[in-house]
């Protein structure tokens, strides 16, 4: 890798050559030591970017779903509302109120 890719997604296959590990055991190594595939570590970091996100409360929905990297603001909501059980318009509304 040429230049640091620190906003963009890191493919396995591109850890992997770098370190000279296979990919399933740099799959399950990455598991053994956080606890959880590398796929859900990555929602979890792109969630918690999406709430100090929505706290600014002129930003349309949209702009975040993008600065987040999510396909669209359709994708946003499902995985915010799966993870969160409150969809985030809703959530945004309740930390609105909270202020």
């Amino acid at each position: 890798m040429s230049r640091c890719k620190i906003d963009s997604i890191i493919s396995i296959t591109e850890i992997t050559g770098v370190c000279n590990l296979s990919c399933s055991y740099s799959i399950h190594a990455f598991r053994g030591t956080t606890s959880k595939m590398r796929h859900q570590r990555r929602i979890a970091q792109q969630l918690e970017r999406v709430r100090s996100l929505l706290a600014e409360f002129e930003r349309l929905l949209a702009d975040v779903a993008a600065a987040c990297g999510f396909a669209n603001q359709s994708h946003f909501t499902r995985v915010f509302t799966r993870c969160t059980r409150t969809p985030p318009g809703n959530w945004r509304q309740r930390m609105q109120v909270g202020d």
